[in-house]
């Protein structure tokens, strides 16, 4: 409360006090931040009379609005009570905690608890280019969990997947975010700018800001913060961020120029330049640094046994700089699935194939930058890109935004070319795309198309796996609690320690470790080597690696337990980010608190 006084002579005095307010009769509820399908847990109900008078009320529970347990009695200075949660298999629970007087007061406190399912996730699925009429059965697909159809007319409503995707990730390391841009400035392109809201062009800002101050002092981007320089993340975020200031948003600050000491240590005229430079010559092309780029690929294309990863790079600069390029030799790169859709790979295995920028994947999304412009491949650019869309399942953060970045205007010049099909599914015909409906396992499915333009037909099922088996063929990941305790108390601090076993070398790896829906964090640690940054959620926490060589890796988790019950432990997964099919993982636990 201020007060201001003033007199006649001018004279002021201004004074300033405070006053608590408090309710004389109140009721607390505790609960845990999340519980796990199964967990037995304990919540905590507390009513307090603040009142010098001993007072008659009336006490209840209730779960999802159905009371559970109803106490009178007289209350003193504080009243504890506790109920069991069985908690069910579903998506959220409303927990509820009141008291009452006879006179008509009511006070409580109401709380939405999440409901995390057991054991993990498990994606299926199937990507169709549907040509004529067709009969689909879904036994193949794991019983028990429905089955997501969606169909989607020409590729446009496949792009807009990608998009959607892009801008709901929840993570957001320097990749990520300039994937995210790719997608937000995409969108904007193929919806007009007079239909850009609001929520995206702050995302847009907001992502450019972020990108923007986390530039590291040698003029790059590496994979968290400010961290070490990567070319291909680089490479990555300038694109996204040159994107974003076409479309009207500048970067808040001026950008550093990279050093381009990499080179300078190279006599042109008798040093062999090794091949992993051209990524560098590439990001120094994006920004119009003065280098000799025609020299610096002859002497690597002279000096050097290319891959097929950096032929491609090579052929890629050459086309920006205007050169002329002989694509002849990509004949031998080609293959077909069984589909008949193309693809470019390598024959034999290399590292580079577990790259993120030199996978399949993006080897096939290069040779479509490279043919697209060429109108007598239209349609070998045309089977790649199904082979893309029939991958979609398996893409990743790097992969859609690459996607989009280079097939997005080729759709959008087809989708001013297309005409729309007819599509009759069960015998009523799709009137909006993309159309969407859930199926069970028990359904055959038949689709009448109509008309020239391709349609496009996905099924995909997410199930979960309650009790999956350990996994350990290229890591082993276990958990444990400090001192190898059996049954945790409530109120006594403990730690949650990993060990991660890595038995091959491994690039850009995630860790996450559940955590037990009884405890909270009892202090958060920050990333220190190995790791490269960590992530703490309600329910998990995650560790991320640059690099890991061979060997074993621990990690601990403060924790403080709070709920006494008997809790699921789901099971601890480590994985590569761009190739998560590759991981591990150990069995689901059960964790008593006394």
């Amino acid at each position: 409360v201020m007060i201001l006084a003033m007199n006649d002579r001018k004279q002021s005095q201004q004074y300033e006090t405070s006053i608590k307010a408090y309710k004389a009769l109140l009721a607390q509820l505790s609960v845990p931040r999340f519980l796990v399908a199964g967990d037995t847990s304990q919540v905590i109900g507390k009513t307090l009379n603040y009142g010098q008078d001993t007072l008659q009320v009336q006490n209840q529970f209730l779960l999802n609005e159905v009371s559970q347990n109803t106490k009178a009695r007289a209350l003193v200075n504080v009243l504890i009570d506790t109920l069991q949660i069985n908690t069910p298999d579903v998506d959220t629970l409303d927990a509820t905690y009141l008291v009452a007087r006879s006179d008509g007061y009511l006070d409580g406190e109401k709380r939405r608890i999440p409901i995390i399912k057991r054991g993990l996730t498990a994606p299926e699925g199937t990507f169709l280019k549907v040509k004529s009429d067709t009969t689909i059965f879904l036994q193949d697909f794991q019983p028990g969990t429905p089955v997501l159809l969606r169909v989607d007319i020409g590729r446009q409503n496949t792009l807009q997947n990608s998009i959607d995707y892009l801008k709901d990730y929840q993570y957001e390391c320097n990749e990520q975010m300039a994937s995210k841009l790719i997608a937000h400035l995409i969108d904007q392109q193929l919806k007009g700018d007079e239909n850009v809201s609001a929520k995206s062009d702050r995302a847009v800002r907001r992502l450019v800001k972020i990108l923007t101050n986390n530039q590291n002092a040698e003029g790059g981007w590496g994979w968290w913060n400010r961290s070490g320089t990567s070319t291909w993340i680089s490479k990555h975020v300038r694109e996204a961020l040159a994107m974003a200031e076409q479309a009207g948003y500048p970067p808040n600050s001026t950008l550093k120029s990279i050093r381009d000491k990499d080179l300078r240590v190279f006599d042109l005229e008798t040093d062999t330049i090794p091949a992993y430079l051209l990524g560098h010559l590439e990001y120094l092309h994006l920004l119009d640094e003065k280098v000799d780029f025609p020299r610096y690929l002859e002497v690597i294309k002279n000096t050097n046994l290319l891959s097929f990863s950096q032929q491609l790079q090579w052929w890629r600069l050459s086309q920006d700089l205007g050169l002329t390029i002989d694509l002849t030799a990509l004949e031998k790169y080609l293959q077909k699935d069984a589909f008949g859709n193309t693809f470019f790979t390598e024959e034999t295995s290399n590292l580079y194939r577990w790259l993120p920028d030199q996978s399949t994947l993006q080897n096939t999304l290069t040779v479509i930058e490279l043919l697209h412009q060429d109108s007598s491949r239209a349609d070998l650019v045309s089977s790649s890109i199904d082979y893309l869309l029939k991958q979609r399942l398996y893409w990743n953060t790097y992969d859609r935004a690459r996607f989009l970045k280079i097939v997005g205007p080729i759709v959008a010049q087809e989708m001013n070319a297309s005409e729309t099909p007819q599509v009759l599914i069960k015998g009523g015909e799709v009137k909006d795309y993309p159309f969407k409906e859930g199926l069970s396992q028990e359904d055959s499915l038949r689709i009448e198309k109509r008309g020239p333009a391709p349609v496009y037909l996905s099924l995909t099922q997410d199930y979960y796996q309650e009790d999956p088996q350990p996994k350990t063929d290229l890591f082993t990941v276990s958990t444990t609690f400090k001192d190898s305790l059996k049954h945790l108390s409530a109120g006594d601090p403990t730690e949650l320690l990993i060990t991660l076993d890595v038995h091959q070398e491994a690039d850009y790896v995630w860790v996450k470790v559940p955590i037990p829906a009884a405890c909270s964090y009892n202090g958060k640690p920050s990333a220190g080597y190995p790791i490269n940054h960590v992530e703490y959620y309600k329910d998990h926490a995650i560790y991320y690696f640059n690099r890991l060589a061979i060997g074993q890796y621990k990690m601990s988790i403060p924790l403080q337990p709070r709920y006494a019950g008997n809790y699921q432990l789901n099971p601890a997964q480590a994985a590569l980010m761009y190739f998560p099919v590759l991981s591990g993982n150990n069995a689901a636990k059960r964790v008593k608190v006394n």
